[in-house]
């Protein structure tokens, strides 16, 4: 028998924090009175913290509920049924506490029980954010150095960096990163919070090989400077979540295994349930959770711009989000 569910699916943004939460005062602006109090990571200074973006936009694919284990080497979904599929990709913006519900479309899911989840979606996510400060931070300009491009606020221009900070041109996308005390490659706008006028940035999840010197060992999936993988790395194989397990690769458009940072534009999500999904005829809404607040980070760095170690705000970065998968 086929169930009739509803076309939209609620996407949600679970509130608990990271461990690299900012660190705030008392008006809610981040801490930098202490400079090495910008970022605390399991109670050690850093150079960056974590947030929940004001506007996170995806597209996605494909959602689907499967019978057999979607994340297989050669990519096989023929046991998954669709609740999206999409070639053209149907984007969605995630704000916090509240998200506008995912188009879908009508979507038929047969009774039964299903041990498995799959996401497909655009490696290309775009955040839009505003954040302020308990002192002048120093941010985009279009000279590269520039003493007056500073505020207590900075918001995000349109800016297209890489999760493992890759600067380059690929075969169909120009990223920047900023570095030293250039300010032309720097991916947020400071000023005065009246000012205030961001626009969407985009990170690139183009690899998953996320060590700063590229060592994440020579698996399957890499490319021939031995710095990109389509796949996690060992310890990140079946990486427990809320209500199971998850798997992460990198695909192509065609939805095969990408084999270069130039050719990667999906992200595959895979999910193994604990104890499958059972669809009946009183299973009314599929809800997907996205776990954001540790995952978008606020990035900084010092230089010499004004005489002295200024901090400079380089960018908000996505680091991997957390889907979690549920049924009512």
């Amino acid at each position: 028998m086929n169930i009739k569910y509803l076309a939209i699916i609620p996407l949600l943004i679970i509130s608990n924090l990271s461990e690299a939460a900012c660190t705030r005062d008392g008006s809610g602006d981040i801490d930098l009175t202490d400079q090495a109090n910008m970022a605390v990571d399991s109670g050690t200074a850093g150079d960056q913290c974590s947030e929940i973006p004001d506007f996170y936009k995806v597209t996605f694919y494909k959602i689907a509920v499967c019978t057999e284990n979607p994340y297989n080497s050669t990519n096989d979904f023929s046991s998954c049924k669709y609740i999206l599929n999409d070639d053209s990709g149907v984007p969605n913006v995630m704000t916090y506490p509240n998200s506008a519900p995912l188009e879908t479309g009508d979507f038929r899911i047969p009774s039964g029980s299903y041990g498995y989840a799959l996401l497909i979606l655009d490696n290309q996510i775009y955040l839009k954010h505003t954040e302020t400060f308990d002192l002048n931070v120093y941010g985009y300009s279009s000279d590269a150095e520039d003493t007056d491009a500073k505020g207590k606020a900075c918001w995000t221009n349109s800016q297209k960096t890489t999760i493992d900070n890759f600067t380059g041109t690929l075969n169909w996308v120009t990223t920047t990163e900023s570095a030293g005390s250039d300010q032309r490659k720097i991916g947020l706008v400071c000023g005065a919070i009246a000012n205030a006028a961001p626009v969407y940035a985009a990170e690139i999840i183009d690899n998953l090989c996320h060590d700063a010197d590229g060592s994440c060992g020579d698996t399957v999936g890499t490319d021939n400077d031995g710095k990109f993988h389509a796949i996690e790395q060992a310890d990140d194989i079946d990486n427990a979540q809320t209500g199971g397990t998850r798997n992460v690769k990198l695909l192509k458009t065609d939805e095969t295994t990408a084999t270069s940072r130039n050719n990667a534009r999906k992200i595959a999500y895979s999910i193994a349930f604990t104890d499958p999904l059972q669809v009946d005829a009183e299973s009314a809404r599929f809800n997907i959770a996205f776990n954001l607040s540790g995952s978008v980070s606020v990035d900084f760095a010092y230089s010499d711009v004004d005489g002295g170690d200024e901090i400079l705000i380089q960018k908000v970065g996505a680091d991997m989000f957390t889907a979690i998968f549920t049924l009512e």
